[in-house]
C-alpha cells in the first residue's frame, strides 16, 4: 500500500496542479476577454458619435457649435480612456490645432483609424468629406495633402496614405 501511495502522489499532485493553473489562465482569458469586448463596444459608439457630430457640424451652421464642439471633447476625453495610442495622438493633435479648416478631416481620420482598431480594415479619411460634402472637390488636393503631413507626422499606419479614388470622377465616367 506504502508503494502505490509513493506512485499516486505526484500523480495527485500533478493533477491538482494543473487544475489550479488552468482556473487561473481560464479567470485571466475571461477578464481579458470581458475587457476586450467593453472596450471594442466603447470604440463602435465613439466612432459613430463621432459621425454623428461631424453631420451634425455640417448641417447646423454654427446654430449649435458650443453643444457639438462639448459632444466633440466628450468622445475625445473617451478615447484617451479607450482608444489606441494611434487614436490617442490624433486627439492630442486636435487640441492643438490652430487652423480649424481641417478639423472635418482630422476627425475623420480619427473615425478611420478608429475603424482600423476595430476591424484592421482601412478607409482613407478622405473618403467622408467625399461621400458627406458637396463641394468637397475644389478642396480635396489640398486636405489629402494636409492629412498626408499628419499621417507622417504622428507615424500612423502609411496605408492611409494610399491614393484615393475620387467617385466623383468614376461616375461621371460611367455616366458617359
Amino acid at each position: 500500500m506504502k508503494e502505490f501511495a509513493i506512485v499516486l502522489a505526484p500523480v495527485i499532485l500533478n493533477t491538482f496542479t494543473t487544475a489550479i493553473f488552468t482556473f487561473i489562465i481560464t479567470r485571466k482569458i475571461d477578464k481579458s476577454s470581458k475587457q476586450s469586448k467593453i472596450i471594442f463596444e466603447e470604440l463602435e459608439n465613439i466612432a459613430v458619435e463621432l459621425n454623428t457630430i461631424l453631420l451634425d457640424i455640417m448641417s447646423d451652421k454654427h446654430e449649435k457649435i458650443a453643444d457639438n464642439i462639448k459632444r466633440l471633447n466628450m468622445q475625445m476625453n473617451k478615447i484617451y480612456l479607450f482608444g489606441s495610442i494611434e487614436a490617442i495622438r490624433i486627439v492630442s493633435y486636435i487640441r492643438k490645432l490652430e487652423n480649424q479648416q481641417y478639423i472635418i478631416s482630422l476627425v475623420a481620420l480619427l473615425i478611420s483609424q478608429i475603424r482600423y482598431d476595430l476591424t484592421s480594415k482601412i478607409i482613407n479619411p478622405i473618403y467622408w468629406s467625399e461621400i458627406n460634402l458637396t463641394d468637397f472637390s475644389k478642396y480635396r488636393d489640398e486636405h489629402n495633402e494636409y492629412l498626408k503631413k499628419v499621417i507622417k507626422h504622428l507615424k500612423l499606419n502609411k496605408k492611409f496614405l494610399k491614393e484615393n479614388t475620387n467617385y466623383g470622377e468614376v461616375l461621371n465616367k460611367n455616366e458617359k
